[in-house]
């Protein structure tokens, strides 16, 4: 079945996956990409600066729009919600995550609109068990990150332009505010078989599993793919030195060369009966591949959906997700 999609910010990084994934996948899909400086016969002008740029997506009769970007006026939500066009993110962080879905959850909504901006397009919640969701006292996340991860920039920029700042973690549904790269861990990463000391990193899963799915204990881990970078980077925090450094230089601090490396991670489920369900992910070709299958996964699977406001997780049954992940031979899963 034919379907339009404009992939806003469709040239960066991401953008340019998610749209050989789709391609490949989908060949009769229309995809085309959103750019301020259009370059090909499929671009097509969109600037988030300037509105008025929008009306293309009406006047190329575009189905679904994807962001990619930045957008924090939320001026593409807004337009999509209005216009009846369903919309998916990937790309907010933690505070405009918030925002955004109480802006949807007050509007009268006739298209599909899907948040998957968690950890990896919004993949964790989805492959826990949802029929035991109501079962579960606490999800811990442990992340294994690669600095030499050919993720493009966003990553590393995320880390430097958060380092800094506090974020709640939910702890019995108290809500507690700390900050990245302290509260140290040593960890096993189950597919990695190998411990690493884990500090504690915020991700927008927290706010998803603790608000949306009601679990009363949520917290997160990362580590890099060295223990002494891993430690290096916490001493500079515990010294406040990332306070006194101006954005620019933090982020040339997070940006190795980018040759590429795998990325992982594992959620650690503790149900109400004391037991415990540990659910391991590893994308060997990094976090891009990942996060851009995931996102062409949950475009394949919303236009099943009626019109109204999800989570990307929501969208699939049990073990629906997981299944579906290993289509892709990089892509591995266990379930212990």
């Amino acid at each position: 079945m034919s379907k339009r999609i404009l992939l806003v910010g469709g040239s960066g990084f991401i953008g340019k996956k998610i749209e050989k994934i789709l391609k490949q996948r989908n060949p009769d899909f229309h995809v085309y990409i959103g750019s301020r400086k259009p370059e090909k016969s499929n671009h097509i002008l969109i600037d988030l600066d300037t509105p008025e740029t929008l009306t293309q997506i009406i006047k190329n009769s575009i189905e679904l729009v994807v962001l990619c970007t930045t957008d924090k006026k939320n001026i593409l939500l807004e337009y999509c919600i209005n216009y009846q066009i369903s919309y998916i993110d990937i790309t907010y962080p933690s505070e405009q995550l918030k925002l955004s879905y109480e802006l949807a959850k007050n509007k009268n909504i006739n298209s599909r609109i899907i948040f998957s901006s968690g950890w990896m397009s919004g993949i964790i919640g989805g492959l826990i068990n949802q029929n035991n969701i109501n079962k579960i006292k606490k999800i811990n996340i442990y992340i294994y990150y690669s600095s030499k991860d050919d993720s493009g920039k966003s990553s590393s920029h995320f880390i430097a332009e958060n380092i800094t700042k506090k974020y709640p973690v939910y702890l019995d549904n108290t809500k507690k505010q700390i900050k990245n790269f302290q509260y140290p861990e040593n960890y096993e990463f189950i597919i990695l078989k190998k411990k690493f000391k884990t500090y504690s990193f915020e991700i927008p899963d927290l706010y998803i599993l603790n608000h949306i799915e009601q679990i009363p204990t949520v917290t997160s881990k990362i580590t890099f793919e060295s223990n002494m970078t891993t430690l290096g980077v916490a001493l500079l925090q515990k010294l406040h030195v990332f306070r006194l450094l101006p954005l620019n230089l933090r982020k040339k601090i997070f940006l190795s060369d980018k040759k590429g490396d795998q990325t992982s991670f594992d959620i650690v489920v503790t149900k109400q009966n004391d037991s415990i369900e540990t659910i391991s992910v590893q994308s060997v070709n990094g976090q891009g591949d990942l996060t851009a299958f995931s996102t062409v996964l949950h475009i394949e699977k919303l236009f099943s959906f009626p019109s109204g406001t999800y989570f990307s997780h929501q969208l699939y049954d049990n073990f629906e997700l997981a299944k579906s992940l290993q289509q892709n031979t990089s892509i591995k899963i266990k379930i212990n």
